[in-house]
């Protein structure tokens, strides 16, 4: 979670992270990487925790000020 001031309170921005777990000779190793074979599985989780995320917001509406749209690259 990103903490941010929004109307002069703290406000919970839920984030992610996205990378791709893989075996190279019995080593587990990370990549933030992505092959075309990777995107649609990539495409499918992004979509769920985007699901996740708006849904658990909507639960806490009423605990929280109105929060602006923040993008992060």
């Amino acid at each position: 979670m990103n903490v941010k001031k929004v109307k002069g309170k703290d406000v919970e921005i839920p984030s992610i992270s996205i990378q791709r777990r893989y075996t190279d000779n019995g080593e587990w190793k990370s990549t933030n990487s992505m092959n075309a074979n990777d995107l649609p599985r990539a495409i499918l989780v992004l979509g769920k925790a985007y699901d996740y995320l708006m849904s658990r917001n909507q639960n806490k509406a009423g605990d929280q000020p109105e929060e602006e749209t923040v993008v992060e690259e």
